[in-house]
């Protein structure tokens, strides 16, 4: 390939010295580009295409054998839609268009990862669906059926690395809001709390406030407006607590009147190990714990 490029440069050259007695620029200029200087593909694709892994094989799970395992999703063919049925949102970066075509100023907004919307029709690769009551476009390659192929499932003793599907997904659920993916680490116990935080509907507005590692959110989040601190665990709010100078963070599940609570937590075992327990009053009051609620 290298020597049929020289040749036909030399020969380019040798027409136009014959026509003009110039020698183009291009002479000047080396001739051996480096092709192999690839652009690096963004954290956004690479995490979206392991998304799509994650659904392409959740959607195989109930595949007979003798089906072949190149198969698409379910959601990939028209025929597998349903109107009005309820689908989620599996792509990151997905709009909400008011037309079915890629027009200037015509999306509506920019659709979170994870929304529920209400199918209402199809028309060739756009989707309508409904959502809050408005009615708008998205491509129907962003819609999934099944709740467990957008949102993580955690298992006690689970170890939940960087790799480790429910960590992507719940990363792609906080829009990673603490860089984990980009930086490629292990699920933390703050990402984790996030997360059950959010599905609670129940928001920190963190503005510029980082290194929010566990240990240091009571002291950062105090005085926020919205964020409370008790010493009195409540259902839905954060139990931060150190041991051995090692800060924790756990969600606490439901309160009884016992006094005991359930909470959930990355990072009590190891470092990221998911592990869910109800543990006493005596038990809990000996972390001396600091329960942090936001409203």
């Amino acid at each position: 390939m290298q020597v049929l490029i020289a040749v036909i440069d030399d020969l380019f050259q040798f027409v136009c010295k014959a026509f003009s007695g110039a020698i183009p620029y291009t002479q000047n200029i080396t001739k051996k580009s480096n092709f192999s200087q690839v652009k690096p593909e963004s954290a956004l694709d690479s995490y979206q295409k392991t998304l799509e892994k994650i659904q392409n094989t959740s959607a195989l799970v109930s595949v007979p054998q003798s089906v072949p395992s190149t198969i698409p999703k379910v959601t990939d063919t028209t025929e597998a839609f349903r109107t009005g049925e309820q689908y989620f949102i599996g792509v990151i970066g997905t709009y909400f268009y008011h037309d079915p075509v890629l027009a200037f100023d015509n999306a509506l907004k920019r659709l979170e990862y994870g929304m529920q919307v209400r199918l209402v029709s199809l028309q060739g690769r756009w989707a309508q669906v409904r959502l809050a009551g408005v009615v708008g476009w998205v491509f129907k390659d962003a819609l999934v059926l099944q709740s467990d192929d957008v949102y993580p499932k955690f298992t006690s003793d689970i170890s939940y690395d960087a790799q480790n599907p429910e960590t992507v997904k719940l990363r792609a659920c906080i829009d990673d809001l603490f860089g984990g993916a980009r930086g490629e680490h292990d699920l933390s116990a703050a990402e984790f709390v996030q997360y059950q935080l959010q599905q609670k509907k129940r928001f920190i507005d963190w503005g510029d406030i980082r290194m929010r590692i566990p240990g240091t959110w009571q002291r950062k989040l105090r005085g926020k407006t919205g964020v409370h601190m008790s010493i009195t665990p409540k259902t839905e709010s954060v139990m931060e607590y150190v041991v051995d100078d090692i800060g924790h963070l756990a969600f606490v599940e439901a309160v009884f009147p016992d006094g005991s609570i359930k909470i959930a937590q990355i990072g009590k075992m190891d470092d990221i190990s998911y592990t869910e327990e109800t543990i006493q009053p005596e038990q809990w009051k000996e972390l001396q714990p600091v329960f942090i609620m936001v409203v």
